[in-house]
């Protein structure tokens, strides 16, 4: 089986980087906070939009923990 060791830094589930981001900006440039439909746009793009500081999202998705990680690289 394949083990993957996640960081808490970079490592999120979907509603935890929603969380962050609603942390870190408040809201979108619209005004409206950040929603699930929001953060599932970003990993298929495979990044942050650039005001949100552009950063890359890897989708990792393990079967053996049953959920989907994205895993942010803040070193842009």
């Amino acid at each position: 089986m394949k083990q993957i060791r996640l960081n808490t830094e970079t490592d999120f589930t979907p509603s935890q980087l929603r969380d962050y981001l609603n942390k870190t900006f408040t809201t979108k440039v619209s005004g409206r906070p950040f929603t699930n439909s929001d953060i599932y746009q970003y990993s298929k793009r495979g990044n942050l939009p650039e005001e949100y500081g552009g950063n890359e999202i890897k989708i990792i998705n393990d079967e053996s923990i049953g959920i989907k990680v994205l895993r942010v690289n803040f070193e842009k």
